[in-house]
């Protein structure tokens, strides 16, 4: 069913709506319903008097210190709900809580809900379509058989009957104009000569007198006078607070500590508090580069104090220089009776032989230091001290400017692209792309991808198949960017059959020959002609109709030039 059965239900409400009682009767002369009660307004709302100065389009009901009046919002108040943009420049997005479709009608066409989308969508109306639910007949012969679902009784009223509800007969039957002065109820109070408004909806009003400039607001219980919005929303995430007044409160979801930093700290991420906290910053010593060699052993220094290494024989003062200057206490001889050597038996032919039990030299490299005179006391630890203290210390480094670059490492880049050298690769060798291309790492490498965008659209007749002109639509959307953009791919699914359809761009086919739409969403992407320009129109045309299609959905991906 086409948009114009929404019309016609529109319509019927209008048509069966009472502004004063709810309640009609039956003018047998005119053969219409009337109002049963003379018309009234709302002259106040509680206590407080409606001004009769009539509203435009927009503005609210706001109360100036004497009476309800109608104004315009502030220019800055943000409109919700079915609305989008501020209270001046609103926008309808939504009906009732249902999307309306992105996509510009085209003349004579109406609203109309797809199901598959979820949203109004606009669509080519039938003629003197079948009417359904409370309506029966065509569109050119509607006849009212129920109100709201509940059916009306379809007996000749009498003169001056009213239509009212029989719970008993469950329908809206006609019945005699109630007499006298009845009494209100729902949101309204008192008798129908002097009702007063108690309620919107169902939700109580309040009974405080409001003060100039406030608007009706809700509390969660009642409707009241409020003061006027003002614009100061608050942040979250990773920041907090209100406007003019941001606390940044985290990175990418972690919380910062509220530790003040001192003077050169940088923020590190501590895993165990699961925080962004200052620390200051630590480079291990294997990290830093030209660093100078620490001794570790006294032969790595340059003697340049004349420290004792090594004592010369000739050099070590108070040494015996006779055997007469030992004590002969081992009963040695000291003269030898005439006789001649080869005599002499058991006699020692090396002096290994000799037992050295007076610690007599064998050699001056066995000299312990503790029998030579004279000789210096040589330190056996480091007393402690500050690095002030210590002489002929190496320097080291506090820059990178004080190192040698022996490893080559960039300390400048000249020039752009391909001419780019001397350790560097240019960008234009590790990524390729195209024109309006985004650069995308993909786990391993950055690589340029197309910024695909897609629309989709349907064409429906849920009371008829689709035919040639009723499954065609002249103009489907106009491009109103500056720039063109290129069709990447089409998809067609149709509820039932195999129809057969091609779009044009500007009045050239996109397709050298009719594509067939099937019920599994069919991918079609080789074109004869895919460049959308700039202010060109894309039309959709059924090329065969197929029995039982009543509804094609197409989606459009393309990326912009």
């Amino acid at each position: 069913m086409k948009k114009i059965t929404l019309i016609l239900l529109l319509a019927v409400a209008a048509m069966a709506q009472d502004t004063t009682t709810g309640a009609k009767k039956y003018n047998p002369a005119t053969g219409t319903w009337v109002d049963a009660f003379p018309p009234g307004n709302a002259v106040q709302i509680g206590s407080i008097p409606v001004s009769d100065t009539a509203p435009t389009l927009g503005q609210i009901l706001t109360f100036d210190g004497g009476s309800w009046v109608p104004k315009s919002p502030a220019a800055s108040v943000t409109v919700g709900g079915d609305l989008s943009g501020t209270a001046a420049a609103a926008v309808v997005t939504k009906i009732r809580g249902v999307p309306v479709g992105p996509f510009t009608p085209v003349a004579n066409q109406v609203l109309v809900f797809d199901g598959v989308s979820g949203m109004y969508l606009p669509q080519n109306f039938q003629v003197d379509a079948a009417l359904y639910g409370d309506l029966a007949g065509t569109a050119s012969a509607a006849t009212v058989v129920a109100i709201n679902g509940i059916a009306v009784d379809g007996s000749a009223p009498q003169n001056n009957y009213v239509m009212q509800y029989d719970s008993g007969l469950g329908m809206w039957t006609s019945k005699p104009l109630p007499s006298g002065n009845p009494t209100l109820g729902g949101d309204l109070s008192g008798v129908a000569s002097s009702g007063l408004v108690v309620k919107l909806r169902g939700i109580s009003l309040s009974a405080t007198v409001p003060s100039s400039g406030q608007l009706m607001g809700y509390n969660g219980s009642v409707w009241g006078p409020v003061a006027a919005p003002t614009f100061n929303p608050s942040f979250g995430g990773d920041v907090s607070g209100y406007y003019g007044s941001i606390t940044v409160a985290k990175l990418q979801g972690y919380q910062i500590s509220n530790q003040t930093p001192t003077d050169g700290q940088v923020l590190k991420y501590n895993a165990i508090g699961s925080q962004w906290v200052p620390q200051s910053p630590s480079v291990p010593w294997s990290a830093v580069t030209g660093k100078p060699t620490i001794p570790t052993m006294v032969s790595q220094l340059t003697n340049d104090s004349g420290y004792i290494t090594g004592v010369a024989w000739t050099a070590v003062t108070g040494k015996p220089t006779a055997v007469s200057a030992f004590t002969n206490d081992a009963g040695y001889l000291t003269s030898v009776p005439a006789q001649t050597w080869a005599s002499v038996t058991g006699k020692p032919t090396a002096v290994s032989a000799w037992t050295n039990d007076s610690g007599y030299l064998t050699s001056a490299s066995s000299l312990a230091w503790a029998k030579v005179t004279g000789a210096p006391a040589f330190l056996t630890s480091v007393p402690a001290q500050d690095w002030s203290t210590i002489t002929s210390k190496p320097t080291i480094p506090t820059t990178t400017s004080q190192l040698t670059n022996n490893s080559g490492f960039l300390t400048s880049i000249s020039g752009s692209g391909a001419s780019l050298t001397s350790n560097t690769v240019p960008l234009a060798a590790l990524v390729s792309g195209s024109l309006n291309q985004q650069l995308v790492f993909n786990g391993t490498s950055w690589a340029g991808k197309d910024d695909t965008r897609e629309f989709s659209y349907v064409i429906q007749d849920t009371a008829n198949d689709l035919t040639t002109t009723t499954g065609s639509v002249a103009t489907i959307m106009t491009n109103a960017q500056a720039t063109g953009w290129t069709i990447l791919a089409v998809y067609c699914q149709a509820d039932s059959g195999t129809p057969t359809f091609n779009i044009a761009i500007a009045g050239t086919n996109l397709y050298s020959s009719a594509q067939t739409c099937t019920t599994t969403n069919t991918a079609f992407n080789t074109f004869a002609a895919a460049s959308v320009a700039s202010a060109a129109a894309l039309s959709h045309n059924t090329v065969a109709a197929s029995t039982g299609n009543k509804r094609q959905s197409i989606t459009i991906k393309y990326k912009q030039l």
